[in-house]
């Protein structure tokens, strides 16, 4: 399947989306250290007023011969910060390898975040000097409140399919569907439920649309917003296409 950058949809005043997400993984120096990426905030202190560290865990599994394998679980160790901007509802991450910027809830539109992004990268190449650009993604959060005992083919048209000798309803799932793309590019969609709010008598339906490129470009290269554009191409045609008339209606 093939996404066309001409293709437009609807405007949805009411957006599930939860958090939108623009990130860009990068190749640093060596040299670039934690207190050289706190320099993001400077100058735009009234802005993203507030800043946090962030912390990265990794664990490895550990197999030796005639013993059981052993999880080695590493301290906790900060690799970046988080600098907020409530009053936008933006969250942008400056890392050891890479940058990101989030937008929470309530959404505006996709090209006013794309320019956001694309400042605030600026900001970041000029202080972590980035060697390379080597992977870009575009990713959305959706939450759908599903009404309890209702098909889930009432609002999405990719999910679990349940044998008819079993009862229809559920209250728990987890999907994840990996799609390539002609281009290079490629979309992970992941569907789950989120907590019961028997009180409301729904659940959410979390909608999740990540789609992502592997690349090799410079930090400057005009290529990379270009790739950006046509993943949220991507983003959207995935998004419109798995949902149903009936939910687009209440989004609108």
């Amino acid at each position: 399947m093939s996404f066309d950058l001409q293709d437009t949809f609807p405007t949805l005043e009411h957006a599930p989306i939860t958090e939108a997400i623009i990130d860009i993984q990068a190749q640093l120096g060596s040299d670039v250290s934690l207190p050289q990426l706190a320099r993001f905030q400077d100058g735009i202190e009234e802005r993203f007023k507030d800043r946090k560290e962030r912390m990265s865990l990794q664990t490895r599994i550990e197999f030796q011969k005639d013993t059981a394998p052993k999880v080695v679980v590493p301290d906790f160790s900060p690799d970046g910060y988080l600098f907020s901007a409530l009053e936008e509802h933006l969250i942008a991450q400056a890392r050891l390898d890479g940058f990101t910027l989030s937008r929470l809830k309530p959404y505006h539109e996709g090209a006013t975040f794309i320019k956001q992004a694309q400042e605030l990268w600026e900001r970041y190449v000029g202080i972590a000097r980035p060697i390379k650009v080597r992977r870009l993604a575009v990713r959305n959060v959706n939450r759908i409140e599903v009404d309890l005992g209702s098909d889930l083919q009432r609002y999405v048209l990719t999910g679990p399919e349940i044998s008819r000798a079993l009862p229809q309803h559920m209250h728990g799932f987890f999907m994840r569907l990996v799609i390539p793309d002609p281009s290079g590019a490629a979309a992970i969609i992941t569907e789950t439920f989120g907590e019961l709010d028997a009180a409301a008598g729904t659940i959410p339906l979390i909608f999740d649309i990540d789609a992502f490129r592997e690349v090799e470009l410079e930090p400057r290269s005009p290529d990379i917003w270009e790739i950006i554009g046509s993943l949220r191409a991507l983003k959207n045609r995935l998004f419109f296409r798995s949902i149903t008339t009936e939910a687009l209606e209440a989004f609108r």
